[in-house]
């Protein structure tokens, strides 16, 4: 078999009207150096996607597409989670990040340079996207087919929402410098999985030539 695992070869596009860029979790407490993830050092590869999802929020604004950031909160009495008799996945590692009332809720200051006050923001307490939120309603009043994927963690809160945008049968485009996660191998099985179920896997560099190509074409 083929480096490809047998997927066809298709043409893809990005149609602005009905696309939404999604930046999942590239707050403080994932990101700073002095955070919980920080200080275990665990976010190396989160950090050098920063610039590349910076670009990426920038080049789809450019070209009318709207933003969704995404905030992890964390209830440190969770009684959900109390009640496991396997340890969560906070437990497992003992790494209590963006808990509730702490600055690791924030939005990370590089990012925050290009968020602007008519973005949308999306609070969720478990790892996808959509679980218990109003994001599949927001993307449909807002007349979205596809969505643009970035943000961290690869492996966990990352395919969490791609697995999930599928079931709900949205399109998907995963750059792949604009996603990243402690664990390589991980991050790297993520991409595949995209490759070969859920959408296509691209970059921050097609993605922009899609977009230009498009503002070429009208003119503006």
């Amino acid at each position: 078999m083929s480096d490809n695992f047998g997927v066809i070869e298709f043409e893809w596009d990005i149609d602005p009207s009905d696309t939404a860029l999604l930046v999942i979790d590239m707050q403080s407490g994932f990101l700073d150096l002095d955070s919980t993830f920080g200080k275990a050092g665990l976010n190396k590869n989160q950090r050098a996607i920063i610039p590349n999802v910076c670009g990426l929020v920038e080049t789809c604004r450019e070209s009318g597409i709207p933003i969704i950031w995404s905030i992890q909160e964390h209830i440190r009495d969770d009684k959900t989670r109390l009640c496991h008799k396997i340890p969560n996945h906070l437990e497992k590692r003992n790494l209590f990040v963006a808990s509730r009332g702490t600055n690791e809720l924030n939005i990370q200051e590089d990012m925050m340079k290009v968020h602007r006050p008519e973005d949308h923001i999306l609070w969720k307490h478990r790892a996808s996207c959509f679980f218990d939120t109003n994001l599949a309603t927001k993307l449909k009043m807002l007349g979205v087919q596809m969505l643009i994927i970035s943000g961290i963690n690869s492996n966990y809160c990352v395919e969490s929402t791609i697995r999930e945008g599928y079931f709900h049968d949205f399109d998907l485009v995963v750059p792949k410098d604009c996603v990243a996660g402690s664990f390589l191998d991980l991050h790297e099985a993520m991409l595949k999985s995209v490759h070969i179920y859920f959408g296509v896997v691209t970059d921050l560099e097609e993605v922009a030539g899609k977009l230009s190509g498009k503002k070429a074409a009208s003119g503006v």
